[in-house]
C-alpha cells in the first residue's frame, strides 16, 4: 500500500504542475491573440466571448493546481480535473472526427506547436489515469515520501515533455513530406 500512496502523492504534484502551467499559459496577456484564435477555431465562442472564456478556464486550472495539493480536497479535485481533461479528449476526438487535423491543441502553450492527434487523444486519457490517481488516500509518512513522489513527480514531467516534443517533431517531419 505503501508505493500507492508515493504514486498518489507523485500524481498529485505531477497535476498540480500540469493545471499549474496551462493556467497561467491562459493568463499570460501575451497569449491572448493564441487562446483567442485557438477558441474561435474550436468553434467554442466568437471571438468577443472567447477571451472571457480563456481566462475563466486559466483561472479555474490554478485552482485546481493549488487544490489537488490538499489532502482533504484532493479526491473531488481529482474527479474534476479528471473531468476536465476528459472534456479537452472529447473536443479534440470531435475534431479530429470533423477531419480538422490542422488544429493546434493548445495544450502548452503557443510555443509548442503541437496539432491534435490520435497521440494527443492518448497522451490526454493517460493523464486523466494520472489525476484519478489523486484519489488514493494518502497517510502521513513524513518528508521523505514527499521527496520521493516529488521525484517521481519530475520524472513523469520529463516524460511528458519529451513525448510532446517528440510528437511535434514527428508532426514538423510529417508536413515536409
Amino acid at each position: 500500500m505503501e508505493v500507492l500512496h508515493l504514486i498518489s502523492i507523485a500524481s498529485a504534484l505531477f497535476i498540480f504542475w500540469l493545471f499549474a502551467q496551462a493556467g497561467a499559459h491562459k493568463l499570460n496577456p501575451a497569449n491572448d491573440s493564441y487562446y483567442t484564435s485557438l477558441v474561435v477555431d474550436y468553434g467554442w465562442a466568437s471571438q468577443l466571448t472567447a477571451i472571457i472564456i480563456i481566462k475563466s478556464v486559466g483561472i479555474f486550472e490554478l485552482g485546481i493546481a493549488l487544490a489537488i495539493l490538499f489532502p482533504p480536497t484532493r479526491p473531488m479535485i481529482a474527479l474534476i480535473a479528471a473531468g476536465l481533461l476528459f472534456v479537452y479528449l472529447l473536443n479534440m476526438a470531435f475534431q479530429l472526427y470533423q477531419g480538422r487535423r490542422d488544429l493546434d491543441c493548445g495544450c502548452s502553450g503557443p510555443g509548442a506547436e503541437l496539432k491534435i492527434s490520435g497521440h494527443l487523444l492518448l497522451r490526454n486519457f493517460l493523464m486523466m489515469m494520472i489525476a484519478l490517481f489523486c484519489l488514493v488516500p494518502t497517510q502521513n509518512n513524513g518528508s521523505g515520501y514527499w521527496v520521493l513522489g516529488a521525484l517521481l513527480a519530475m520524472v513523469g514531467i520529463l516524460v511528458t515533455l519529451s513525448s510532446e516534443q517528440l510528437i511535434s517533431n514527428a508532426q514538423k517531419l510529417q508536413a515536409l513530406r
